[in-house]
Formats: C-alpha cells, structure tokens, sequence
C-alpha cells in the first residue's frame, strides 16, 4: 500500500515537473507541419498537397535545408532539420501577386484561422511590436512560455491582393534552440 501511494506522489510530482516547453509537440503550425515533426512527415504532407516534392541541400553537420514552391498557395515553403530528421524551422513566404501590388488572400485567411488557434494554446504569448494595420511594417511574435517555440510573421506594408488589408510577407516558425540562427529578419 505504501509502495503504490508513494509511486502515485511519484508519478504527480514528475507530471508537475515536467515543462511543458519541452514537449516534442509545437503549439505553432502551418496547415499541418509543425517545428518537431520529421523531416520525411512535413515533406509528406506538403506531397499530398500538390505533389511537389522538396529540393534539399546539406548546411554541414547533418543539417538538411529542404525547399520547395507550394502551388494550391502560391509562395515558397522551406524547412531545416538536424541530423535526426528533426525539423527545427519552417517558414513561408507567400508569392507577390503577378502585379506586384500584394499578397495571396487565401492564405492570409488560412493564417488568421491557425493564429487563432495558436492563441488559445496554453502559455502563448503575443506581442505585436506595434505592427498594425495602420503601421503594416514589421514582425509580430508568438512565443511559449519559456521562449522554446516561436512564430515570427512579418508584414512589409504590401496589402493583400484586392483587399485594402496588410498580408504577411514571411511566416516562420521555430524551434528557438536550435533554430534562431536561420530566422531572416
């Protein structure tokens, strides 16, 4: 009996202890890739999209940069990984219009609808760093609790196409340990 009670406090404290910023599980994502999954995974789920595979290159040490051009959104999806297959950075960048003048409509909506729920994950904190529709330059920031995931998404003042509303010009998404020296400013 005082083996089982003394395995249940046990078992409570190191749930307590646990930090919940070092779960492998990113609370930000784009459509369904996130930073921590497989390298192979993400890829696999962009495929499915469109069937356009990625494009790697070897960075030294085992790191993997992969890109590829995303076509039901049009823009460019790129991912880093380690050399377990860990991605560590994903980013998007939505293409210009064939005008020049803004940005894909679709996936600003698709965008608002993933902050949203990247709002209401636990401990995520927002800071906007005055970017807002009346000052469109600049990058706004999510982050965990203890900074381990981050998503950057910045706005270069370009409106998106057809409507007089600012699109991001680059989202990123990051696992801040390993990844912040591939975040573009």
């Amino acid at each position: 009996m005082r083996l089982a009670a003394a395995c249940g406090v046990a078992i409570v404290l190191l749930g307590c202890a646990t930090d919940p910023d070092d779960a492998d599980r990113a609370p930000f994502f784009l459509w369904g890739a996130r930073p921590g999954m497989q390298l192979d995974s993400v890829e696999q789920f962009f495929i499915r999209q469109d069937n356009v595979g990625w494009g790697c290159e070897d960075l030294g040490s085992g790191i993997r940069r992969c890109q590829r051009p995303t076509q039901w959104v049009y823009g460019r999806l790129e991912a880093v990984a380690g050399p377990d297959g860990r991605v560590f950075y994903i980013a998007f960048a939505p293409a210009t219009s064939e005008y020049g003048t803004g940005r894909d409509v679709l996936f600003d909506e698709d965008l608002g609808s993933m902050e949203r729920v990247w709002m209401r994950a636990k401990g995520v904190r927002f800071d906007p760093h005055g970017v807002s529709e009346a000052s469109p330059k600049g990058t706004v920031d999510f982050s965990t609790a203890r900074g381990r995931w981050k998503a950057l998404v910045t706005f270069d003042g370009r409106l998106c196409t057809g409507l007089p509303r600012p699109c991001p010009s680059l989202v990123q998404l990051v696992d801040w340990r390993d990844g912040q020296s591939y975040v573009q400013p």
